[in-house]
C-alpha cells in the first residue's frame, strides 16, 4: 500500500477510474470508498447522473485516487490467487488500465494543485484484505461480483462528472474520456462473473 502522493498533479480509473466527481461517482469514489485511454479509477458510491449536477473537484480526484489504486491492488492479487484464466487476465487489465488513468489524473492534479491519495479508505482496505484471504474458485467468484459492483458505481459517477456543471474542464475531459474503458471493464466483468458463477 503507498502512501498518500503530495500533489504533483492529478486525476485516477476507474480509473479508473475508476473513481470523484463531486465525489460518490467513481463506484469506490467517495471520499470513503476502492482514465485515460486505457485506465481508470473507481468509485463506490455512485449517484445517478444528472444533466447539471455540480462536482466537488477534490472529492472527485480523492475518490478516483483512491478508486483506482483499490483496483490496481486488488487486480494484483487476481494474478496470484486466481483459478481462473479469465479472471486472472481481468486482473492484469485492471492493473494495466488503473495504472494509466491514474497517471493521468496525477498529471491533471499536479497541473491544478489538487491532491491525490494513494492510500485506500477503510472500506476498500476490509475488501481487499477479505479477498486476500480467498482462495481458487471462492476467490474468483468474490473478486468478479465485487468488479460488477464496483464498475457499475464508476461508470454512474464518470457519467455524472462528465456532465457536472462547472467541474474543471481537464477533470471533465478525464471523466469523459476514462469513461468508455469503465464502461468496456463493466461489460467483461459481468461476462466473467457468468462463467466463474
Amino acid at each position: 500500500m503507498r502512501k498518500v502522493r503530495q500533489l504533483r498533479f492529478l486525476s485516477i480509473p476507474a480509473a479508473v477510474a475508476l473513481a470523484a466527481l463531486a465525489v460518490p461517482v467513481m463506484g469506490q469514489m467517495s471520499p470513503d470508498s476502492t482514465g485515460g485511454d486505457n485506465a481508470m479509477p473507481t468509485a463506490s458510491t455512485a449517484e445517478a447522473p444528472t444533466a447539471a449536477s455540480s462536482v466537488d473537484p477534490q472529492e472527485f480526484v480523492k475518490a478516483a485516487g483512491s478508486g483506482g489504486e483499490f483496483m490496481v491492488q486488488l487486480g494484483q492479487i487476481a494474478q496470484q490467487k486466481a483459478q481462473s484464466k479469465e479472471v486472472k487476465d481481468f486482473g492484469k487489465m485492471m492493473v494495466q488500465d488503473h495504472s494509466a488513468a491514474d497517471q493521468k489524473l496525477q498529471q491533471i492534479a499536479r497541473s491544478k494543485g489538487y491532491e491525490v491519495p494513494s492510500q485506500l479508505t477503510s472500506k476498500q482496505q476490509k475488501e481487499l484484505d477479505h479477498l486476500s484471504s480467498l482462495e481458487g474458485k471462492a476467490f474468483d467468484q468474490a473478486y468478479m461480483k465485487l468488479m460488477v459492483k464496483d464498475h457499475k458505481h464508476d461508470v454512474a459517477a464518470f457519467k455524472r462528472a462528465a456532465k457536472a456543471s462547472g467541474l474543471d474542464p481537464a477533470l471533465q475531459n478525464f471523466a469523459t474520456e476514462t469513461l468508455p474503458k469503465l464502461e468496456q471493464h463493466l461489460d467483461r466483468a459481468q461476462q466473467v462473473e457468468s462463467r466463474v458463477g
